[in-house]
């Protein structure tokens, strides 16, 4: 019934689809950068420590650190602990300015105060 009246239409050489603008798409691809955030560690509860300060900055912004670098010195009422990179990576932010007195709770990490972040380099 329909054989003698249908035809295929090449839509190029269509005029109604030629008249119209031609949008143009692009794509690309977003990689969001893999990063790793250094919080202050967990002292034991025996030891009584709840303050703490970072006294001294050894990288800054934008510093490449190795795995295991100190980056800063965490100090508390006890102790001076040297806080090392756990990635190689550049450091990205460093969270606590110095000598800013800090609370935090020893009984989970991810409860813990960022120290600096981190962005893992491959």
């Amino acid at each position: 019934m329909f054989g003698s009246k249908l035809r295929i239409v090449n839509s190029i050489k269509h005029p109604r689809i030629l008249n119209r603008p031609v949008r143009k798409f692009s794509t690309f691809t977003v990689k969001f950068p893999q990063v790793t955030i250094v919080r202050v560690p967990c002292f034991e509860e025996s030891f009584g420590i709840k303050t703490g300060e970072v006294s001294e900055w050894l990288k800054n912004i934008g510093d490449e650190c190795k795995k295991d670098e100190i980056v800063c010195k965490f100090t508390t009422l006890k102790a001076t602990v040297e806080i090392g990179a756990t990635t190689k990576g550049k450091l990205i932010t460093q969270c606590l300015p110095v000598l800013k007195e800090v609370e935090f709770d020893n009984k989970d990490i991810t409860s813990q105060p960022a120290l600096f972040v981190l962005e893992k380099l491959i």
